[in-house]
């Protein structure tokens, strides 16, 4: 949220941004006095050369003992974190935003702790700052990630304080005095639980390196790729223009093959943030999808009128430092340089390589078969509407009419239903599954008469056997009625009589 939830309404708060020594110190408190209550608790890793957070974002899995309702791990979060204001959003996950007063005591001692640690980052960040900028030609022209070792290994977060640290800070915790409490100011902590660890790692994946994957969508997006909060998707182009939901087919939800399927590293790269932005650029182009030619020029993306771009694109140049700054600056200089301008697949090469990757080309033509034939239904009962005369509006029979035919036409045509003495003599559907539209059309200008009073005739005598129910079951009721009177009537006449012989 960027911190801006809070600052809004009729009651705003004033929550200023953070530094990054105030952004790590909010962090660790929240997750130290959450720990005695959950087992995974981490922080997405932050984006390169950040210097201010407008908020503190913490992912949550295994509680370290069972909650009855989303309420009580509310109620135990709030009594953690004891917020000043609360927004809860609706939904099956648990998410959570809270206000919180941040005492300048709990600020200066925490600061003290991570004091060393604060000035040893920022020495590592000012060294690789500078053989940055002495290299930063040949970062341009090579699609090789210039920081970090390079070393491959298994995927892990690393991106949050160890237990027997949080153990450590919090013995170290001050007491914080009433004259603490007047110079204060509100941070934002977002809450997110994870129902298993798998969409917890997951979770971790997809916010890292901050502005990264913003980036690394519009990549890969016309290939026909999405990651999204869940998973890696390919989507279906001949369905997306009618249901970008449903053409989504999941590839997988695992980091370690997104990351081989991508063609990058994982490793050490996803344990640390990147030591500066154009280091993440490089990464970026290491993906095997990558090209130029995929992006907007960038007179298209800085010209006055913004309407050429998607909304997304528009929200992304406004909101999103790194992604203006990669569209702006590293974008034209590899453009400068005559980098990655061929398309190294097409959208179907990439279609096959997720078949080969993910085995999913059964479920992917499973699902386009079954829309075209649910379009070519479509399709079929905007022919007979059409072929069938509208009807008169203020004529209640023809309207009857009308839709009595549609009906009937629907059920033999596409149903092959024979109830209305009428047989459809021709193949309705060809050897591609595609319904025979010219012959269809034919057939209800040659038999729309004939079916059109079978089914009027269908109707009367549906109406009729309606009737007839309904008088029969009118009939039972009051059968049914009478009977239960009898027996009420001889219940009441026998305890009569036996009030009558115990008396005499």
């Amino acid at each position: 949220m960027g911190g801006s939830l809070f600052q809004t309404g009729p009651d705003p708060l004033e929550v200023p941004r953070m530094p990054k020594a105030m952004y790590e110190v909010v962090k660790n408190w929240a997750q130290f006095k959450i720990m005695d209550h959950f087992i995974c608790i981490a922080s997405p890793i932050e984006g390169p050369g950040k210097k201010d957070f407008g908020d503190v974002d913490i992912l949550l899995a295994m509680p370290t003992r069972p909650f009855a309702s989303k309420e009580e791990i509310y109620q135990t979060l709030v009594n953690c974190l004891k917020p000043t204001r609360t927004v809860v959003d609706r939904g099956e996950d648990i998410s959570l935003h809270f206000a919180v007063e941040f005492p300048a005591a709990r600020t200066r001692r925490l600061k003290e702790i991570y004091e060393i640690e604060s000035e040893d980052e920022e020495g590592e960040d000012k060294k690789s700052n500078e053989s940055s900028e002495s290299s930063n030609q040949s970062s341009y022209s090579s699609s090789a990630y210039s920081g970090g070792d390079g070393v491959e290994g298994p995927m892990t977060f690393k991106n949050r304080i160890e237990r027997n640290q949080l153990l450590e800070l919090k013995q170290k915790q001050p007491r914080e005095h009433a004259e603490d409490q007047r110079t204060s100011q509100f941070v934002q902590i977002d809450i997110r639980l994870c129902e298993t660890t798998k969409q917890f790692q997951w979770m971790l994946f997809n916010h890292a390196h901050g502005d990264m994957w913003s980036i690394l969508g519009t990549v890969i997006r016309p290939y026909g790729l999405t990651v999204d909060t869940e998973a890696l998707w390919v989507r279906i182009p001949e369905i997306e223009a009618h249901d970008r939901k449903l053409a989504k087919i999941r590839l997988t939800d695992n980091p370690e093959k997104v990351l081989r399927f991508l063609g990058l590293r994982s490793g050490v790269v996803w344990e640390n943030p990147f030591k500066s932005v154009d280091d993440m650029f490089n990464y970026i182009t290491e993906c095997r999808f990558f090209s130029t030619e995929h992006f907007y020029p960038s007179s298209v993306y800085l010209q006055q009128s913004p309407s050429n771009l998607k909304s997304n694109d528009r929200r992304r140049m406004k909101q999103r430092p790194a992604f203006r700054q990669f569209i702006e600056e590293f974008l034209p200089k590899c453009r400068e340089n005559k980098l990655f301008e061929v398309e190294p697949y097409s959208r179907e090469d990439v279609k096959e390589l997720a078949f080969g990757a993910f085995n999913v080309k059964f479920l992917y033509e499973m699902r386009l078969r079954e829309f075209r034939f649910a379009r070519q239904r479509d399709i079929v009962m905007k022919i007979i509407k059409s072929e069938v005369p509208e009807a008169d509006v203020n004529d209640k029979m023809s309207k009857f009419y009308r839709a009595a035919l549609v009906k009937a036409l629907r059920r033999i045509i596409l149903d092959g239903d024979h109830q209305y003495g009428v047989i459809v003599d021709f193949e309705v559907m060809d050897s591609n599954g595609n319904y025979n539209v010219g012959l269809i059309s034919k057939f209800i200008a040659k038999n729309r008469i004939l079916v059109g009073r079978n089914a009027m005739q269908q109707s009367h005598a549906d109406y009729v056997q309606f009737l007839t129910r309904m008088e029969n079951e009118a009939q039972a009721d009051d059968n049914d009625r009478r009977r239960r009177l009898q027996r009420a009537n001889a219940r009441t006449e026998q305890a009569a009589e036996e009030r009558a012989r115990n008396f005499f």
